[in-house]
């Protein structure tokens, strides 16, 4: 696979030597529209994401700058393919850079500096803008998974005049970059895990490294927020921002989190004006505390008691994900309760049927739920964004199929989902007595799920203790 890789991308390179840049991101686009199509899991992934920091859009809306994201991808990579033909006179005329004196005054303090910038426009052609004003960058490149295209790629990248530095790269030889008044740019929108700090980005925490700041911080050098985007099909425009005064309190550990809380603001600040230039499709928020959980109620409040009662589990076993991660951040769980209301009876029985044929394509499209729901409870329901669904009772199971597919979402369904749905639905919680054939997505139960916590003399929640329930006929 690496070898026959090597070959295609190569024998593409040189054929697009010969094909002007119009007709080339042409073919660009093309290829984004395919990927966008064929790649369903990471069409989902950017759709939620986008769903999830734009909820004032339309689901059309979001749909077009999803797909735009991925044409502007198809394009990056043409533009990435062509740059050991692009002659410097040709980039001229199609990139221009803006605040060129910030990057020349910053080098004259002598200390270096550390281009801050994320996965945004065309960042693969920004350490060639830089080249063509007369300077060396230094960038950071992933490692791929196979040796011949990895190295391609990096060839590529470095005959723009840029030194890439790959894994394995050593701390001091930034430092010494650094130090020798170099240039370094580092990417601040990837998700880091453990190792990074939480901020609000999007207002959801979002792991993030810290990186930037320490070596700001132990350098001195100077922090230029710099982003490159797309102005129509084959033109850029490269901004060097001024430099980030970094805030120093002597409070290492809150300098720290409110510095890359105003680089999220920054970058978020770009983002919202170029919503289609930005990468969608990763996982940025892989690593987050927070849990948006949506409880969809049928008006019976021993089922929404039921659905609250699993929701509210759902922050233990939050916390216990995050401490198997190392990972110190509290748990966030955000629970919502909508009433999914149907126009009537006729509606109920078409909103099932057509569950029964629900799939991962439905997502955007929402036509079958505004079609059956009352307009007060598709309006509740068409912008909400879940991690989790949670419904309870027969008649809100085709709506937590639908959203689970709308939100890229996990689903959870107490009772029996009824007309061969099962496979729709990631956990089903049941009595044991409605057990046929279990299940790997089946949890069986002795009891119906509920509110009741057992505590021991310190208010802890206990496994021995006995709790006692005095039920009857009133709510």
């Amino acid at each position: 696979i690496d070898f026959l890789g090597f070959i295609a991308v190569k024998s593409f390179s040189i054929f697009l030597w010969r094909i002007p840049l119009r007709p080339s991101l042409w073919m660009g686009r093309c290829m984004g529209d395919i990927v966008y199509h064929a790649n369903l899991k990471r069409r989902m992934i950017a759709y939620a994401n986008l769903k999830a920091a734009f909820p004032e859009k339309s689901s059309r809306d979001l749909k077009r700058i999803n797909r735009a994201h991925f044409e502007n991808l198809g394009m990056n990579v043409i533009e990435l393919l062509k740059l050991p033909f692009m002659a410097k006179d040709y980039l001229r005329r199609h990139v221009k850079l803006e605040n060129a004196d910030a990057v020349k005054l910053s080098l004259e303090q002598g200390k270096g500096v550390i281009v801050l910038t994320a996965h945004f426009g065309n960042w693969e052609i920004a350490s060639l803008v830089a080249s063509l004003n007369g300077y060396t960058m230094s960038v950071f490149a992933r490692e791929q998974k196979y040796e011949r295209l990895n190295n391609l790629l990096n060839q590529f990248r470095q005959s723009t005049g840029c030194k890439v530095i790959t894994k394995g790269f050593s701390i001091k030889d930034i430092i010494r970059t650094l130090n020798s008044n170099g240039i370094v740019a580092m990417l601040s929108d990837q998700d880091a895990g453990a190792n990074g700090v939480f901020v609000n980005f999007f207002n959801r925490p979002a792991s993030t490294a810290k990186g930037i700041i320490a070596f700001g911080s132990k350098t001195g050098a100077k922090i230029l927020p710099s982003f490159i985007w797309r102005v129509g099909v084959d033109k850029h425009i490269a901004r060097a921002g001024d430099p980030f005064r970094l805030v120093s309190t002597g409070d290492k550990e809150k300098d720290v989190k409110v510095n890359l809380q105003r680089i999220a603001d920054i970058l978020e600040d770009y983002i919202r004006k170029f919503p289609e230039q930005w990468l969608w499709a990763h996982k940025r928020w892989k690593s987050t505390p927070q849990r948006s959980v949506l409880i969809l109620a049928d008006g019976k409040a021993g089922h929404l008691n039921q659905a609250i009662g699993v929701a509210e589990m759902v922050e233990d076993a939050l916390g216990s994900r995050l401490k198997a991660r190392a990972i110190e951040e509290k748990p966030i769980v955000k629970i919502q309760v909508i009433d999914v209301k149907f126009k009537n009876k006729f509606m109920k029985i078409i909103l099932n049927l057509s569950s029964v044929f629900a799939s991962r394509r439905c997502q955007g499209c929402l036509r079958c739920l505004k079609f059956c729901l009352t307009k007060k409870s598709f309006e509740a329901v068409k912008n909400k964004y879940a991690d989790i669904i949670i419904s309870c009772g027969a008649s809100t199971v085709p709506a937590n199929i639908f959203l689970k597919y709308e939100n890229n979402a996990k689903n959870v369904v107490i009772m029996k989902p009824g007309l061969a749905r099962s496979k729709k639905i990631d956990l089903i919680i049941l009595p044991r007595h409605d057990v046929l054939r279990p299940t790997k997505n089946i949890l069986i139960i002795e009891g119906a799920p509920n509110r009741i916590r057992v505590t021991n003399a310190g208010g802890r929640a206990t496994n021995n203790g006995i709790g006692l329930l005095i039920g009857g006929d009133a709510k």
